[in-house]
């Protein structure tokens, strides 16, 4: 998905990948990169000499939840063809709910920081 990067809150690109290069004049900067969704978004002060440049990496948290989805996805599949147990259905049910609930929980706690930013 594309984020939107902002400089000192001026929108500055539209990013399809993980790093941008973007030329600055020695300063300090205010860099937020926002997701496509506006309230998800991080931002880092950014300070750069005219001696050494600044790369901003930009990474994202959401790693094991996404392995925990992909997982979950492949189970509901193999529930739509195999019926489970009469215990083991609501067990399912329960779990994952109960972690979309907790992963809900986690995004609106992240929201604010929600991007992974390094200054190198």
């Amino acid at each position: 998905m594309p984020h939107r990067l902002f400089i000192n809150g001026t929108p500055v690109a539209v990013m399809t990948a993980s790093s941008l290069a973007v030329s600055l004049p020695a300063g300090r900067y205010s860099v937020t990169v926002q997701s496509s969704l506006p309230w998800f978004y991080s931002t880092a002060a950014v300070e750069v000499t005219d001696l050494l440049p600044a790369v901003l990496e930009i990474g994202n948290r959401e790693k094991w939840w996404e392995i925990l989805f992909a997982a979950d996805l492949v189970f509901w599949v193999v529930k739509r063809f195999i019926t489970l147990a009469a215990p083991w259905t609501w067990i399912y049910e329960v779990v994952t709910n109960g972690y979309f609930v907790i992963w809900l929980i986690y995004e609106w706690r992240i929201r604010k920081h929600y991007f992974t930013m390094n200054i190198v």
